[in-house]
């Protein structure tokens, strides 16, 4: 069958930036110019050219097809209107896959030369709005149907006609693009067939800023913390100081010149309109100081998680509404690195510093050692708090769950989601490969992942994890914390059996149940957990040779007790669910399966008296 020729149109907004190198970079890289160009040679600006909506042909690019088409459109050109008879008036180098507002899209960079002939022109034109739109042109060689699969040229279903499936749902019927061949250019046209695009100066975040704003590579820069799981780790004839820790993006705030320089944990500049339009709102002390600060984001009075900051910080939907930053230690002051101050010095020279504006700095309570548990339970939030010593620089983050960090080195497709491989920084030298770690979330590779896991131990000289997963993106950017102390504590090793309830990419539920060497796999239908947690009871099969792959991990948790009388097993789970539960065998039309239900507390007792319903 003959290919076919798509052509989808979105739309230009924005204005010119500074030019990050590593875009630079890119262009030199990917695009391979006779002579490298520069900052200085080229404008660039970046558009989001297709989603997985349904455009107004009633075509719609599924998400799985999208990093192939971000391959495909690396160094096509930008045409005007798709005319093919003059030559093109840019270049395409690079693409990203990415979310915005509630939908799936691809961000494409394009560059053109300042000093080519009408390139101001263009710019201009371009930043006024005057050229507002622009479309992509490919070839693909199969409309697959949305409701049958099959090509929409040959079934009976078409584009925006509403259909009752199989199931009795109505439903309007698209077709997606699929073998995708090739892009073959994109252009400026006057209309566009896809909502909500754009081209944007919001590159990217985490960048440097330009030279003459940039962080000085001689400030001190971020220390990391030690992480901690438990607080009887801590030596208990010491003395600290205790702060509620917040899920937040750790930023270094510098103040030099009677400038306000920010920078991530790492000490790289960090470019973001939103970020320095709040910066600006708030009154610094005068001097020379680099702080230690937590940018926390709100929606109401709830704090949100990290990724919602990064996403709300870039333009991009958030559930964030407004930011706060508070500070929470001092790097250094008049030179100083206050890295070599014990921690009470450390907050008297903030505290000192900060008189005039003490809402900036983060509550602080001070506590001798066998007072700090009394002390932290009093600080603590859902994230944990951050711990100080007085009279030496330990800095310690007590997570109220076992969180660990880790960057993440590749990723890997792997059905809806992708498969991690990451590592993780032990005394802030050694880098120790951490097992792959399966996540539906898109995290690229260089940043930092925050996990949570059962229990850590290191065999053969690699880490490993129990029941691990990815819950954000780290807020400690670039300079994760060292978690040499997780490794040699004894409370992270957790010997109890786990399960671990997986979704298949049908929807599928599979409970999967580990004792020791010994795992049981069952598989669910039509499993709820609200009706389960009802009382409805749910038909289930054993599965054997059960492997996980790349099933998505939905819950899990420990098992406190586990009795197995025969081919049945009462459990006692913690995490995900909670309570008491039954798998035991029955038999329905001649056919052995099994039963999964929640056992009430007046039938603990005896659980094998009760009857299958379902």
């Amino acid at each position: 069958m003959q290919e076919l020729l798509g052509k989808i149109t979105a739309s230009l907004v924005e204005s010119d930036k500074v030019v990050p190198e590593n875009l630079i970079d890119k262009i030199n890289a990917n695009i391979k110019p006779p002579a490298k160009v520069t900052a200085d040679d080229v404008h660039i600006r970046a558009m989001y050219i297709v989603s997985d909506q349904v455009n107004s042909y009633g075509g719609r690019f599924p998400v799985d097809e999208h990093e192939r088409l971000a391959e495909f459109l690396v160094d096509s050109p930008v045409l005007i209107g798709h005319r093919k008879d003059s030559l093109p008036i840019a270049r395409n180098f690079h693409a990203e896959t990415l979310h915005r507002d509630g939908a799936n899209w691809i961000k494409v960079y394009f560059y053109w030369l300042k000093n080519a002939e009408h390139g101001e022109n263009l710019r201009k034109n371009i930043d006024a709005g005057i050229y507002k739109e622009c479309s992509i042109s490919f070839v693909f060689n199969l409309p697959e149907c949305s409701i049958c699969g099959s090509d929409i040229r040959q079934c009976r279903h078409r584009p925006f006609e509403k259909y009752k499936t199989d199931s009795g749902e109505t439903v309007q019927a698209h077709f997606n693009y699929r073998q995708i061949a090739k892009v073959l250019e994109t252009s400026l046209v006057y209309r566009g067939s896809v909502s909500d695009t754009l081209i944007t100066d919001q590159l990217f975040f985490g960048c440097e800023n330009n030279a003459e704003e940039k962080v000085s590579s001689g400030r001190p820069q971020f220390k990391p913390f030690q992480r901690l799981w438990d607080i009887n780790r801590l030596d208990k004839g010491s003395n600290y100081i205790v702060l509620p820790a917040y899920e937040s993006l750790r930023l270094i705030v510098s103040r030099s010149n009677n400038k306000t320089l920010i920078a991530a944990s790492d000490g790289q500049g960090v470019e973001s309109k939103t970020l320095n339009k709040y910066i600006h709102t708030l009154k610094f002390p005068e001097g020379d100081y680099s702080v230690d600060c937590r940018l926390v984001g709100y929606c109401g009075k709830e704090r949100r998680t990290v990724g919602a900051i990064r996403s709300y910080l870039n333009g991009e939907e958030s559930s964030v509404r407004r930011l706060e930053i508070k500070i929470a230690d001092l790097i250094a002051v008049d030179g100083e690195d206050a890295a070599v101050l014990s921690g009470i010095e450390r907050r008297r020279k903030l505290e000192k510093l900060f008189a005039d504006t003490p809402e900036l700095l983060i509550p602080a309570k001070e506590a001798q050692g066998e007072k700090l548990a009394q002390i932290v339970g009093k600080c603590i939030t859902r994230y944990g708090v951050e711990i100080f010593e007085c009279n030496s620089s330990g800095r310690y983050l007590l997570t109220s769950k076992k969180y660990l960090p880790a960057i993440i080195t590749g990723r890997s497709k792997a059905g809806d989601g992708y498969r991690y491989s990451m590592e993780c920084h032990i005394n802030n030298e050694l880098k120790m490969p951490v097992e792959t770690v399966y996540s539906t979330g898109k995290i690229d590779p260089g940043d930092t992942a925050e996990l949570e896991t059962y229990a850590v131990n290191c065999p053969n000289e690699k880490i490993s994890l129990s029941q691990p997963r990815i819950v954000d993106v780290s807020g400690c950017h670039g300079q994760p914390d060292n978690i040499s102390l997780l490794l040699d504590d004894n409370s992270s090793v957790d010997e109890r059996p786990v399960y671990t309830l997986c979704e298949k990419s049908n929807g599928v539920k599979i409970m999967v149940i580990q004792n020791g060497s010994d795992l049981s796999a069952y598989r669910l239908f039509r499993f709820d957990v609200d009706l389960l947690e009802g009382g409805s009871w749910f038909f289930a099969d054993r599965i054997e040779n059960y492997k996980q792959a790349d099933d998505k991990r939905a819950g899990g948790g420990a098992i406190s007790e586990v009795i197995c009388r025969d081919d049945s097993m009462r459990l006692h789970l913690d995490g995900f669910l909670t309570g008491h539960y039954m798998i035991r065998p029955v038999l329905k039309d001649g056919i052995r399966r099994y039963v999964f239900y929640k056992i009430k507390t007046n039938e603990i007792a005896n659980p094998q008296n009760k009857k299958s319903g379902r």
